[in-house]
């Protein structure tokens, strides 16, 4: 609030003060009697006939009273009216905030869990080892509750309807074409890991180098075709990652403006 304007204003309404006494008998006559008491109506045709300057000590003292108590009521409303306006702004700033840190956030974990989806390998730390290789299938399906958890907040915050279809359609191509096979890639190498190790109990030395050399063939063709899937999957998904992306990209801009 500016306060010089307020004090612009003040002035401004005592100087009138010496008119409002002269008009003040007529308007109440006029325009306003019930908005007067007949002691103060009294009291200005006494001041209108004899003058100012023959008005009483009292007189002019009550008269300034009042003047002084519409001053306050005047800077108490407006104090408050400031209070209210800063709640207001500081609720939009933090509103604003929150918004910007829900879209950050489900950029990143969906940026993530695509990424996990497509590694050119799916990385586990020993792909020889069963128990390796369960724990990359639980490590993705808490990355993709972790992107669930992050669209919540993010559809609290933003309305925008076309951004809200983008990213569920988005959420539904990469579940549709992407998600199933890193997990087909390593359920397929457990079953390989296994089947290894029923070959380790094979006797005759050169039966089991046959039967691992198939195994360790057939391992890379379960790996070169899981890439190949993931490679066409991209080029489906690509429609509805350019969508959102460009929607996310103009709504983080549009309110990074305001």
């Amino acid at each position: 609030m500016n306060y010089n304007i307020i004090a612009i204003v003040l002035s401004v309404f005592n100087s009138l003060i010496g008119l409002y006494l002269l008009y003040f008998q007529s308007y109440f006559k006029e325009k306003g009697k019930n908005l007067a008491t007949s002691e103060d109506i009294e009291k200005l045709n006494f001041l209108s006939e004899k003058g100012k300057n023959l008005a009483t000590s009292e007189d002019i003292e009550e008269l300034t009273l009042k003047v002084e108590s519409v001053k306050q009521q005047f800077i108490e409303k407006n104090a408050t009216i400031k209070a209210n306006l800063d709640l207001l702004t500081n609720l939009q700033i933090t509103h604003r905030h929150e918004e910007k840190t829900a879209l950050v956030e489900l950029n990143n974990k969906l940026h993530k869990w695509i990424a996990l989806l497509t590694e050119g390998k799916p990385s586990v730390l020993d792909s020889d080892n069963n128990e390796s290789i369960n724990s990359k299938l639980h490590y993705l399906d808490l990355v993709y509750l972790e992107f669930v958890e992050s669209q919540a907040s993010f559809f609290l915050y933003v309305k925008d309807s076309n951004l809200l279809d983008a990213i569920t359609n988005l959420q539904h191509s990469i579940i549709r074409n992407l998600s199933e096979h890193p997990r087909i890639y390593l359920i397929e190498s457990q079953r390989i890991n296994d089947l290894l190790k029923i070959s380790d109990s094979v006797a005759d030395s050169e039966i089991k180098f046959q039967r691992k050399k198939k195994l360790f063939d057939e391992r890379t063709d379960i790996l070169k075709t899981y890439q190949n899937n993931m490679i066409e999957s991209l080029k489906l998904n690509e429609p509805y990652y350019i969508e959102y992306l460009t929607l996310i990209k103009t709504y983080f801009i549009n309110l990074n403006k305001n």
